[in-house]
């Protein structure tokens, strides 16, 4: 059993402690995580009934991947917006990263998603797609104001044809460039000098500018 021992900063917020089991396959680790409040015989069996539960898992196994790697990571809980975690690099800087999590269909998106990192800020998405226990979860690790860009030209595109939806519904094609992409979160987001969205995205920033992102689009 490998326990991983989130721990939270000042502020009388509860320790958190996740048993987690790993498995081996092959060169991948597959992470299992049991909140000790549940009883759950098989991972997958409740988690696409339950989106509190999925959510959890989610941010668990991000914690975990980085934790691997030697990252310190702590969760905020419910306590910090648009952040789940606070990790700390080998060399000692630390970023925000935000997790969303779903077993099917796209990432939905709300209206903090249009939200722009501020001008240095070191704040990160890790979209986990997982579905079942036969399945590998995989993750998708983008700067936040790449998302932002995509979710702000999606809002952008639905204006101008008199359309508006709170929640915006972005795919893994809009994310595809992103899979896996955990050597990116080695540098602080703002210095990210790579862009991999799709070029209907770049196509809406250039038809619908967004400056404050400070995004690398050619």
């Amino acid at each position: 059993m490998f326990r991983v021992r989130h721990r939270i900063g000042d502020g009388g917020v509860v320790r958190v402690q996740v048993a987690a089991l790993i498995v081996h396959l092959g060169e991948r680790l597959l992470l299992i995580a049991n909140p000790a409040t549940r009883s759950i015989q098989r991972y997958g069996a409740y988690v696409g009934r339950d989106s509190e539960l999925l959510g959890a898992s989610g941010v668990h196994l991000v914690a975990a991947k980085l934790c691997l790697w030697g990252w310190q990571v702590a969760s905020t809980g419910r306590g910090a917006a648009r952040t789940d975690l606070l990790a700390q690099r080998p060399d000692g800087s630390s970023c925000a990263i935000q997790v969303k999590t779903r077993s099917s269909g796209d990432f939905h998106v709300g209206a903090k998603a249009l939200e722009a990192s501020p001008v240095g800020a070191d704040e990160w998405y890790v979209l986990v797609n997982c579905p079942t226990a036969d399945k590998w979860p995989t993750f998708n690790v983008l700067p936040r104001n790449h998302l932002v860009a995509a979710a702000r030209v999606f809002d952008a595109t639905c204006a101008a044809r008199g359309k508006s939806w709170s929640r915006k519904m972005l795919g893994e094609q809009e994310f595809a460039g992103y899979r896996d992409a955990w050597d990116l979160i080695d540098t602080p987001a703002s210095k990210v000098r790579i862009w991999r969205m799709p070029d209907w995205v770049t196509g809406g920033l250039r038809e619908y500018p967004q400056p404050d992102l400070h995004v690398p689009v050619k």
